[in-house]
């Protein structure tokens, strides 16, 4: 016998009422309770469909009433009406979920059954920030304080036991949780989750904290759970408020122990970790100061820290030390040995101050000392080894025939030089000076791989209408448009049957509406024109007729229109202005087709279809295509300029007379490309943090570089000052304009302040001005190197620079990958810093991928590397990616060693002059120096560098001036076969 209990939930929880579950479930008895947790569970299924349902409904409804909107302000932007406003509020998704949540809190029997029902997958809320938050914890707390308090107890330990992972903000789940350990007073358990959770949804405050019942609980925790010191790397305001409760209060007794607190920093000091995720310990210990009682205290556990500790806390540790007075002889020896085996240089000089110290006093014994005077002897640093030199031959007389041979071992570590010194105080022979390695034989190059035919086009109609043209997949829209032109010129009839199924998807309701953004869109409107000609002129006669009642909601939307005219073909494409190029022109392309169609004026073929898989076009299958065309053909405008935009750059001269020979202007037009390639846009690239558009400009006074490398000298200031805006600090203005007489668009898209952009400034030649028209005019968002490279396959420095925008992201939005460089490498045109920018992103592993070897040495082959291009971009990456350097090096190396020797030298002259230091280098500007000289001898290179002349002639000796003097001497020296004048 049923009472009726369950019916009455059932009916609250699809009306998504959560306040009648509660309300119903306070007056439920036991037999109430228990017939409702009986039908829980199997209802879940059905809950969740009867949501997804209506919110499928609730979409529809929406999508509609935007199409609606769209159809009654044509030419307007809608999103301003109220209407549309409405339509963008945040929507709560899965309403059925709290419902159930509280359902289950209130009438499951056990403490374990309500924390698993509360805990289930199902009834986990994943919000967004586009939908609305539901708070169900008062409901929850409501149905749950009603039970024995022992119950309530085991149940938020259970809830607590069941957090998983960490919460950077609190949900519905963590709230619960909390509120019921807070008001049962249950011990809170040991879980790293629940620590992350209570800090998640805890107010730094000291004056909040001290009133928290949990704080006694959690403070301890903060030491030992995992995540916490990455939750809180970047917080102030925990380490003041934990700092603040140390003080006493009014009652003469502090909110939180002092010394628990010192010791939980030192313990969590000596379990090691990331120095960014130890920074919130580092300044609450900062904050504590401990005494010099304290500091002695922990005395052992401060000079532990010395040797291998992140350097913020090795520093810290030092600091305090140097509080503890003289240390015994053995103790101070490991801890000087500990500093000097550090890498920070800071650390390093603090070392070798103490050991001097050390030195000077007559009583110690100097071999306990040994050790870490020869560390500092094979230390990177040549001030640092030229100091310990000084230090070891000062007090060479006191060291034993044992601690002089520990010195005497660190000699073939030493340069040559300071060497010499050491061993005329301690014995033993010294290294010879440097010697250039040896030039590498020569090797031949892998030529980069042709592209391979264009897939064939479907045949039949049937296979056509298994085809569906995507933006995504330029080759499907390619195929899909050259076979319906090819089908529809052999056998309309036969066309249009096969494409029946496709018509139908083409309702009256599409001729009101635009944009036609995607190729489908025009793909549907071309399969109706074939089956209904004239669909597209007698729409607006059909619309104002009185739907009937069982019409669709579509339908009744086009009798509400009346009158309103179809859209042009002008207005049904997207704007260039806010469109990628690799969306535009397909889409342009089909639009082009669909109007001829109309007009009875389609080709029996395209011209622009490619005949190569990486989009390019043959010259001789362009020409024979236009030869083809019956006499009084025209070809289709964008047809044509898709041709141009894809013709080759090889194998064209004997074409010319046959070009000429065509008639009409498409005739002349691809004879003036056959016979002068034009020169190439020339491309800029400027860094910002402001989120602006790359912008296209004309050549003002037509005054455009020629030949192979068309970017000249304003590309290597273009870089400098790319360098100097990008290595250095963020970019201050983000309209500047780098090159003269080039027109900046203004608009300015969303972004984050600090997250860095690659602008591209590209001016066009006059030659190309009409080629490329708008199609570079602006962009909506990042371009794909995938799609727009087979529409710009000879403009490949263009698409390189479209594509670079977002490369140093943070954020999870679209750049080039490698497949991209793959696909690049292999195309035509010269290049430029776009190009440069992405190989010596590759090459410093930015895309932590393997080394680009292969793309590298496809380009050195052909002879299309950008060699000093790419050195200018690496000096703007190096100041980010400094850590990547050794491993940048090793590839250098690897490719000398494949034949690219010349290349890797060119890289290097690019490099060099942007990047070495005017004033105080680093070890980075030592290894790049020293790297440079040998590849300048496997290059043969001569001619001198001035920047590297300016640190030869320096009077201080470092390992970077002696490299650099080894490098300026091999590149100031005749060659080996060239005789050296005789003096006279």
């Amino acid at each position: 016998m049923t009472t009726g209990a369950w019916e009455a939930v059932r009916k609250a929880v699809d009306a998504y009422d959560m306040h009648a579950v509660a309300r119903l479930a306070a007056g439920f008895g036991v037999d109430e309770r228990r017939e409702v947790a009986v039908e829980l569970a199997a209802y879940l299924p059905v809950a969740r469909a009867n949501g997804e349902q209506d919110e499928a409904r609730r979409r529809e409804r929406d999508i509609e009433r935007w199409q609606e909107l769209h159809a009654r302000e044509p030419g307007t932007s809608i999103y301003s009406l109220p209407e549309a406003q409405e339509l963008m509020r945040p929507r709560v998704l899965d309403r059925w979920i709290e419902p159930m949540r509280v359902a289950g809190a209130a009438t499951l029997p056990g403490a374990a059954a309500v924390a698993a029902w509360l805990g289930r997958r199902e009834l986990r809320r994943r919000t967004a920030r586009w939908e609305e938050t539901v708070d169900d914890v008062p409901h929850l707390l409501a149905v749950l304080t009603a039970r024995p308090t022992a119950w309530q107890s085991d149940l938020a330990v259970r809830l607590a036991l069941r957090l998983r992972g960490a919460r950077f903000e609190p949900d519905n789940q963590v709230r619960l949780v909390l509120e019921m350990l807070r008001r049962t007073g249950a011990e809170p358990p040991a879980h790293d989750p629940l620590t992350l959770a209570w800090l998640a949804a805890s107010t730094p405050s000291s004056a909040t904290l001290a009133k928290d019942v949990l704080l006694d609980a959690m403070v301890p925790r903060l030491f030992e759970t995992e995540g916490v010191g990455r939750a809180l790397r970047d917080s102030t305001e925990w380490p003041k408020a934990l700092h603040k409760l140390t003080a006493l209060s009014l009652t003469g007794a502090a909110r939180v122990s002092r010394k628990a607190l010192l010791s939980g920093c030192v313990g969590r000091f000596l379990r090691g970790g990331q120095a960014a995720d130890l920074r919130f310990f580092v300044r609450l210990h900062d904050l504590l100061d401990p005494t010099d009682g304290e500091v002695a205290e922990r005395g052992r556990d401060y000079l532990r820290l010395l040797h291998s500790a992140p350097g913020n806390v090795a520093e810290l540790a030092l600091k305090r030390v140097r509080r503890l007075g003289e240390l015994p002889v053995q103790e101070a020896g490991e801890a000087v040995l500990g500093l000097l085996f550090r890498p920070e240089g800071k650390l390093v000089v603090a070392g070798l101050g103490w050991l001097e110290r050390l030195l000077r006093d007559p009583a110690h014994d100097l071999d306990a000392y040994a050790a870490a005077l020869a560390t500092a002897l094979a230390g990177e640093s040549a001030a640092v080894r030229e100091r310990a030199v000084k230090l070891a031959v000062k007090h060479q007389a006191r060291f034993s025939p044992l601690g002089a041979e520990t010195i005497r071992q660190a000699l073939e570590l030493l340069p040559a030089d300071q060497g010499d010194t050491l061993a005329a105080a301690f014995g033993g022979e010294a290294n010879s000076p440097e010697q250039a390695p040896a030039p590498l034989p020569p090797r031949s190059l892998p030529r980069p791989p042709e592209p391979g035919r264009f897939e064939s086009a479907p045949a039949t109609p049937e296979e056509l209408a298994e085809l569906r043209p995507s933006p995504y997949d330029w080759v499907s829209s390619e195929l899909w448009l050259d076979a319906f032109v090819r089908l529809a010129d052999r056998d309309r009839a036969a066309l249009a049957a096969g494409l029946a199924p496709l018509a139908v998807q083409c309702d009256d309701l599409r001729y009101w509406t635009s944009p036609w953004g995607e190729p489908a869109d025009w793909a549907v409107a071309m399969a109706r024109e074939l089956n209904e000609p004239g669909a597209e002129r007698t729409a607006p006669s059909r619309a104002g007729r009185p739907a009937s009642e069982t019409s669709p909601m579509r339908e009744q939307i086009l009798s509400n229109l009346g009158g309103v005219p179809t859209r042009t073909m002008a207005e049904r494409l997207p704007e260039p202005e806010i469109c990628d190029a690799s969306r535009y022109v397909p889409v342009a392309r089909f639009a082009e087709v669909y109007s001829a169609l109309l007009d009875g004026r389609l080709p029996p073929y395209l011209l622009g279809t490619p005949s190569r898989a990486d989009g390019g076009l043959d010259a001789a299958v362009l020409v024979e295509r236009l030869e083809g065309y019956p006499d009084g053909v025209v070809p289709l405008p964008w047809d044509l300029r898709q041709a141009l935009l894809r013709l080759r750059r090889s194998g064209r001269e004997e074409l010319v007379d046959r070009a000429r020979r065509l008639p009409g202007e498409a005739g002349r037009q691809i004879a003036k490309r056959l016979t002068d390639r034009p020169a190439e846009p020339r491309v800029t690239l400027r860094w910002t943090t402001q989120g602006d558009h790359p912008h296209v400009a004309a050549d003002p006074q037509g005054d455009h570089p020629q030949g192979d490398n068309p970017h000249g000298a304003a590309d290597s200031q273009g870089a400098a000052d790319s360098h100097d805006e990008a290595g250095q600090r963020a970019a201050t203005d983000p309209h500047t304009v780098t090159d003269p007489g080039v027109a900046r668009d203004q608009r300015v898209v969303s972004g984050v302040t600090g997250d860095p952009r690659v602008v591209a400034e590209i001016i066009l030649a006059p030659e190309d001005q009409a080629l490329f028209g708008d199609l570079l005019a602006g962009r909506a968002r990042e371009e794909s190197c995938e799609r727009l490279l087979p529409v710009l396959p000879g403009y490949r420095e263009v698409v390189a620079a479209r594509t670079v925008y977002a490369l140093l992201s943070s954020w999870p939005i679209s750049r080039p990958d490698r497949q991209d460089l793959n696909r690049l490498a292999c195309a035509e045109g010269p290049c430029g810093p776009g190009m440069g920018l992405l190989l010596a992103w590759s090459l410093l592993s930015g895309d932590h991928a393997p080394p680009p070897t292969k793309q590298f040495l496809w380009m050195a082959a052909s002879g299309d590397l950008p060699g000093e291009e790419v050195g200018r971009q690496l000096a703007i990456l190096l100041p980010r990616l400094r850590s990547n350097l050794p491993d940048l090096l090793r590839t250098l190396g690897e490719l000398a060693e494949q034949g690219a020797h010349q290349e890797v030298w060119q890289v290097m002259t690019g490099l060099l002059p942007a990047y070495l230091p005017s004033e105080r280098a680093t070890t980075a500007h030592t290894r790049l120096v020293a790297f440079a000289a040998d590849a300048a001898a496997w290059a043969g290179a001569r001619g001198e560098l001035p920047v590297i002349a300016d640190l030869a002639a320096r009077t201080r000796t470092s390992d970077l001036v002696r490299h650099a003097r080894r490098l300026h001497t091999h590149l100031t020296n005749p060659p080996p076969d060239q005789p050296t004048a005789p003096n006279l």
